[in-house]
């Protein structure tokens, strides 16, 4: 019996059709049938972190989508020699790590 493995696959991109969405897309493509690709669409709705907020609805779900993957491939443009500000706060700040 194969075991499913569950990969979470993440744009930093917030443009449709993106190249970094589309490396996903393409990598979705070539994994084998016991892989479980899922790409996160809804990075453009989590707002900007505030300690003070209450987490919104799409934060909660990626937290949540993150827990249950058994990886995460992260697909990005580089933004002044690093990640997007939404992207990198919310690795930083919402749980990426286990």
């Amino acid at each position: 019996m194969k075991n499913t493995v569950k990969i979470l696959g993440i744009s930093g991109s917030l443009r449709n059709n993106s190249s970094n969405t589309n490396i996903l897309k393409t990598i979705s493509d070539l994994l084998p049938e016991r892989v479980d690709f899922t790409i996160f669409d809804q990075l453009h709705l989590i707002p900007p972190f505030n300690p003070g907020d209450e987490e919104n609805h799409v934060v909660k779900s990626l937290k949540s989508v993150i827990s249950f993957a058994d990886g995460v491939i992260i697909s990005t443009p580089e933004y002044a020699y690093g990640v997007p500000g939404v992207l990198k706060k919310r690795s930083r700040l919402d749980g990426f790590q286990r």
